[in-house]
């Protein structure tokens, strides 16, 4: 889970529109919340807020970090 905001300030802004349409549909950085709880994530990454139903945190695919934009720049 990578907020949008997030993501450009690592670099998606050097990124072409296809890849950040790309990156801002990818399931493995999409989760569903509700709208008090996206307004408590602000562009927090994984390392600052994780949604507060565990189910949501367990059913994250093993092994799998959340994506940082890939800029192909390193």
């Amino acid at each position: 889970m990578v907020a949008l905001s997030d993501a450009w300030q690592e670099g998606a802004q050097q990124m072409n529109d296809q890849k950040r349409l790309e990156f801002a549909n990818d399931p493995i950085n999409l989760l569903a919340v509700d709208g008090p709880t996206n307004v408590s994530k602000r562009d927090g990454d994984a390392a600052t807020w994780l949604p507060p139903n565990k189910f949501s945190v367990a059913t994250m695919p093993p092994g799998k970090p959340p994506s940082r934009p890939n800029t192909g720049s390193g």
